[in-house]
């Protein structure tokens, strides 16, 4: 991989071990595990703190992680479809959502609404479902937190402007 990296960046001035130490920041975001995984050689933990922050504060190595970075965020966004209204979508979902959009109150009591009568896109707004079945059966749906959506939501489409 660092010679395709070689080529494709003429004249780059990344050492080897520079290179694997950079990919493996980017990896696990643990500077010294980094340094060790790279082949620096380090007495302890502490001299591989030290020696791995004096590499990150090469500007070489700094402007490497910062292209890789946008590199692996356009790769996330193109892989996993994320875009702005995909999130702002699912924030929508979560902030609109209501208990009612899951069950019914009547004579009988609660009811849960069966799979068909709930819309799809509702289903983002479940965090979880606990079925306990025993002497007597209990079935919970917890939504996502709503008022955290709608300050997320809020704060996305310019509400709260310094």
């Amino acid at each position: 991989m660092y010679q395709a990296y070689q080529n494709a960046t003429p004249g780059s001035r990344l050492t080897e071990k520079e290179f694997r130490f950079c990919e493996e920041y980017l990896k696990e975001d643990n500077q010294t595990r980094a340094y060790k995984l790279a082949g620096y050689k380090a007495k302890s933990n502490n001299v591989a703190a030290v020696e791995s922050s004096r590499i990150l504060r090469k500007p070489k190595v700094r402007e490497y992680l910062v292209s890789r970075k946008e590199e692996i965020r356009e790769k996330i966004k193109l892989d996993t479809q994320v875009t702005r209204e995909r999130v702002l979508r699912e924030l929508t979902a979560l902030a609109y959502s209501d208990i009612g959009d899951f069950v019914t109150w009547g004579p009988e009591g609660l009811r849960f609404k069966s799979l068909d009568e709930i819309v799809p896109e509702k289903f983002a707004a479940v965090q979880s479902i606990l079925l306990k079945k025993g002497t007597k059966t209990i079935t919970r749906v917890k939504l996502h937190n709503k008022m955290e959506a709608l300050l997320l939501l809020a704060k996305c489409v310019g509400f709260f402007k310094k």
